[in-house]
């Protein structure tokens, strides 16, 4: 009697025995193995070649991100300057879902379309892969970050837009048996599959339709984020604006046209960054 295929719900835990017990040298996981090696030469040789500026703004990894925040970039706003360690979190986040898809393969899972190129609503991306008939979305994350996915509440805490990236990539793959988030935690290598429902998916037309109106006009949108106030009566920004690219230009109104100004607190993996400062921060301010 043949082996009965593995369903995604014993993923992980098929994936951690892999690692504790070994995989079975057969040809065609060999085979995988060979392809992990051959996919983390690409990988480092794609990742350091110099960035291509341009491209188009729309596309499906991009559908979720804030209107005001893909309209300066239509634009041709200047973006924040890239640096090292930045693409050097991007690398260690590409390596990582190489591992975890082929540690998928080797634990007898389904691995297809990986890193397939899809057309949704007339706009291109390329999705992680689809996992025992499961469009998957590969991520690697902070500890804090990984709560999101631990616990369920990506839905109503969502600032980069995954919900809409993975809804779009869904609906490139008819009959899909459902969508999930499969996360690691990059600090102790805990995982988690957070599975929303069909019902929790964006429409990707109706963003798309949204989105190509706000990029025609020749004003930004509202600010994607409010301020948050914190005791002493400073304004930061919002999380979701800290990670993003224009925020300088965005809020050059900031500190009665002063602009933005930032802080960075030792130990806090991110700078604090300040729209009205009544209490300078006991810090040297950063440049932005």
């Amino acid at each position: 009697m043949s082996e009965q295929p593995k369903g995604i719900e014993t993923l992980i835990e098929d994936v951690y025995m892999t690692l504790l017990e070994g995989y079975t040298s057969t040809e065609e996981n060999e085979k995988t193995i060979d392809a992990f090696g051959e996919s983390l030469k690409d990988l480092l040789r794609s990742r350091l070649v110099p960035r291509k500026k341009g491209g188009p703004v729309l596309r499906l990894s991009a559908l979720g991100k804030p209107a005001r925040q893909l309209w300066y970039d239509s634009k041709g706003h200047e973006r924040e300057k890239m640096t090292g360690d930045k693409l050097l979190k991007f690398l260690y986040g590409d390596i990582i879902e190489e591992i975890l898809l082929t540690l998928a393969k080797l634990s007898g899972h389904s691995v297809t379309s990986e890193q397939a190129k899809v057309k949704v609503a007339g706009i291109t991306g390329h999705m992680d892969a689809v996992i025992d008939g499961h469009v998957v979305d590969v991520k690697s994350a902070s500890p804090s970050a990984f709560k999101k996915f631990s616990q369920a509440t990506l839905a109503v805490d969502d600032p980069f837009g995954y919900m809409q990236q993975i809804s779009a990539y869904s609906e490139a793959v008819p009959n899909n048996e459902g969508v999930a988030f499969w996360a690691m935690n990059k600090v102790d290598g805990n995982m988690t599959l957070y599975q929303p429902s069909a019902a929790m998916l964006p429409d990707t037309q109706e963003r798309v339709d949204e989105l190509k109106e706000a990029l025609a006009s020749d004003t930004p949108p509202e600010r994607c984020y409010d301020v948050e106030e914190d005791k002493s009566g400073n304004e930061k920004l919002a999380i979701g604006c800290v990670f993003c690219d224009f925020k300088k230009v965005c809020w050059a109104d900031a500190n009665n046209g002063e602009g933005l100004k930032g802080y960075q607190y030792k130990g806090v993996p991110f700078p604090l960054y300040l729209t009205k400062t009544v209490k300078k921060p006991r810090v040297d301010e950063i440049e932005i």
